[in-house]
């Protein structure tokens, strides 16, 4: 009799941990669907862009993964902020934790181009055989070396 008391009381217990678990996740995937605004990026190394979701469900129950398929050229944080680490291109990923939903962006990393290149004098007059050094500033600055 204490048997069959003891395992009437282990076989309810790991029913009511299933139960709950079933109920817990459940709950916890409510969305429906996930869409990230931009199809396809273009970042410069170390530029970051937000990417913007848009869900269908309660996202507030629901965690949110991010992942790149190489964190070499672009990796992604927890809120979906991307940064260009190398030349290349790559895939970012959401998903939901059990992988029901999910989109993707394709991510191309670039070299930084030079916006504009501005000189010290606008105007300069010179003589025959005189010489004057201009300074030049590079923008970004960052660009400069």
């Amino acid at each position: 009799m204490k048997n069959k008391t003891l395992n009437f009381i282990v076989i309810f217990l790991f029913l009511s941990i299933v139960v709950v678990a079933i109920y817990y996740f459940s709950k916890n995937n409510n969305i429906t669907s996930i869409k990230i605004r931009d199809n396809a990026v273009t970042i410069s190394i170390n530029e970051n862009k937000k990417l913007i979701i848009d869900v269908k469900g309660d996202i507030e129950k629901t965690k949110l993964i991010w992942e790149s398929d190489n964190e070499k050229i672009a990796s992604v944080n927890n809120e979906g902020v991307i940064t260009g680490n190398e030349i290349g291109s790559t895939t970012i990923r959401v998903h939901t934790g059990d992988n029901k939903v999910s989109d993707i962006c394709s991510v191309n990393v670039i070299k930084k181009n030079i916006e504009s290149i501005a000189l010290n004098k606008n105007n300069v007059e010179l003589g025959i055989g005189e010489l004057i050094q201009l300074q030049a500033t590079i923008m970004p600055s960052e660009l400069s070396n």
